[in-house]
């Protein structure tokens, strides 16, 4: 996970267990927007004011020179098209007139930056969301403000234009509001925002691409605005903190919004939220005043911890934060660089969804990949008559070759399936079963260098019965390897 702190030129990274400064540190800036560049595993930050953009590789923050830069901006958003491996940039406040808005498209792709000519856009605003939608390879903006307007229209930007869509139905106009998208329902998730002065909304919507439904769950979060939200396996959505009511954290599954009743002490307007998916952690971490570290706060289930981690950030307010998959490391930027080291506790993480009626892939009960210690994978559901398994495994989570990760296997012939995992030709194992459920015992070597390191597993089961007529593939797992 990355943090960034605006206004402050340090980095800090956490992966469970502490916070550590990381490599050279940008000079001070206040970074409006970042995001995680999943195809080239770099962190990509916008600053505020000075308009100059930098990224962070895991060692160092280097800034990227490029005369075509974006005019300085404020409440701009950012997504990365993990299709086009572009980062999309729309819209923000002018930090000197904040009467001016930007309607302006601008991508980024690695080396510098490139305005978007488009003959059709979306009025000037800032404040509003931009999401990524995966199934149809669109970037969905909804929302925002421009001075005294609110905005409630929803636009896809799909690498060369603009299209304004009208739903049958649209969410109130609105600003400051949070929206996620969900990669397994393949809709977005949007829950509350600033609908006018004094009026923050209280509303679930989500949108499939055409078209706007406003879920009623049987109970929901408080109204809120300036809150976090983000994708987190399992579970569709997570939601906390908010300048309104920031000490209800709440999780939504399905239509139900679920209120966790153990919450970090620290939320308020200023924290930060992001989901350590190869460890299955959402976590928390609080703003400092310069006196007091932030603390850190890890959510596994329904339960808040705080963790006891060395070196916690001293100056964090308004920060913004990224999950670096590819090294399992939460990066933050602050008056440093740091980095959290590699958790050197063995754990499980179930990771990513298998075909429809697909297989199980779990550990057997309290086995954990102990160094030196066997671990033991059970695979159930399996087809009744004997047949075979392909267990997949692999040290990278975010590319296969060339390829972002995960991969659509339709076009090897299994329809709604995806691999999660880039295999090691080396490390597969074919599974012999005798049908309905087997176990598949690894023996974890004993070398000290290999603590903290994620290794993820995926099966194939043979299965003539299965949607394509061959095979299915089960969900994913992640073996954080440690004492």
């Amino acid at each position: 996970m990355v943090l960034s702190s605006g206004g402050w030129p340090h980095t800090w990274e956490y992966d469970g267990t502490n916070w550590i400064q990381a490599g050279l540190k940008p000079p001070n800036r206040s970074f409006g927007a970042t995001v995680y560049d999943l195809t080239r595993g770099r962190t990509v930050a916008l600053a505020t004011v000075t308009g100059d953009t930098w990224e962070y590789d895991g060692a160092a923050w280097v800034p990227i020179p490029n005369a075509s830069a974006p005019p300085m901006r404020s409440s701009h958003r950012l997504a990365h098209d993990e299709a086009r491996a572009r980062t999309v940039l729309f819209g923000g406040q002018d930090p000197i007139n904040p009467f001016r808005s930007f309607a302006d498209t601008w991508e980024y792709n690695g080396t510098g930056w490139l305005e978007v000519p488009v003959n059709l856009a979306p009025p000037g605003r800032y404040d509003h969301t931009l999401t990524y939608d995966a199934a149809r390879r669109v970037c969905v903006l909804f929302g925002g403000a421009a001075f005294d307007t609110l905005f409630g229209d929803t636009w896809h930007f799909d690498g060369q234009s603009w299209t304004e869509i009208l739903p049958a139905t649209s969410p109130p106009h609105r600003s400051q509001h949070a929206m996620v998208y969900d990669p397994i329902r393949e809709r977005s998730v949007m829950y509350g925002g600033s609908l006018h002065v004094y009026t923050d909304g209280t509303e679930t919507w989500e949108y499939d691409g055409t078209d706007w439904t406003e879920v009623i769950p049987t109970a929901s979060p408080s109204r809120r605005t300036g809150h976090s939200m983000l994708r987190c396996r399992p579970r569709p959505a997570f939601l906390l903190g908010g300048s309104t009511d920031s000490r209800t954290p709440g999780i939504i599954t399905a239509n139900r919004w679920a209120r966790v009743t153990t919450a970090p002490s620290s939320l308020f307007s200023g924290g930060q939220l992001v989901h350590d998916s190869s460890r299955g952690r959402t976590v928390w971490i609080g703003a400092a005043n310069g006196t007091a570290a932030a603390d850190t706060w890890e959510l596994d289930s329904s339960t808040w911890q705080q963790v006891t981690t060395i070196g916690a950030p001293l100056d964090l307010f308004g920060h913004v934060v990224a999950f670096d998959r590819q090294r399992g490391r939460i990066v933050v930027q602050g008056t440093e660089t740091l980095e959290l080291i590699p958790s050197s506790t063995a754990t499980w993480t179930r990771y990513g969804p298998g075909c429809a009626g697909a297989p199980l892939l779990d550990r057997v009960a309290g086995s954990r990949p102990v160094l030196g210690g066997p671990f033991t994978l059970q695979l159930t559901s399996l087809p009744a008559a004997p047949g075979l398994a392909v267990m997949l495994f692999g040290n990278d989570l975010v590319h296969w070759g060339s390829t972002t990760l995960p991969v659509e296997l339709h076009l090897i012939g299994l329809p709604h399936c995806r691999l999660w995992v880039a295999p090691v030709t080396d490390w597969l194992r074919m599974v012999p079963h005798a049908g309905v459920s087997a176990n598949v015992t690894v023996v974890v070597p004993l070398q000290p260098e290999l603590a903290g390191m994620a290794i993820g597993v995926q099966a194939l089961v043979l299965d003539p019965q299965a949607p394509s007529g061959v095979s299915s593939a089960t969900n994913a797992g992640i073996l954080r390897l440690g004492g």
